[in-house]
């Protein structure tokens, strides 16, 4: 879907301008798989968590779906969490 960002512009514009009754759409980008990509999952364990100090850990990066991810983690709080919880970033 994000390929055909231009091609979902084009028609939503189209369908603003004209009546929608009169517009044909083409059904090939409308499959569950495009709008909703499917479940991926990847695990990241964070070792010797109590020895760990103040400084940020960062997971690998993982490409899922054709976007890059990783995790961003403070094991001692950022802000407000701050020596209080766990703070986890995607």
């Amino acid at each position: 879907m994000i390929n055909r960002t231009q091609e979902i512009l084009t028609l939503i514009n189209t369908l603003c301008e004209r009546n929608i009754e009169e517009i044909e759409i083409d059904q090939s980008f409308t499959t569950i798989h495009e709008l909703v990509p499917s479940y991926v999952e990847f695990t990241y364990q964070l070792k010797n968590f109590s020895s760990l100090d103040d400084s940020v850990v960062y997971s690998f990066s993982e490409n899922l779906n054709g976007v890059r991810w990783r995790l961003k983690i403070y094991p001692h709080g950022n802000g407000k969490a701050k020596d209080r919880w766990l703070s986890v970033f995607l």
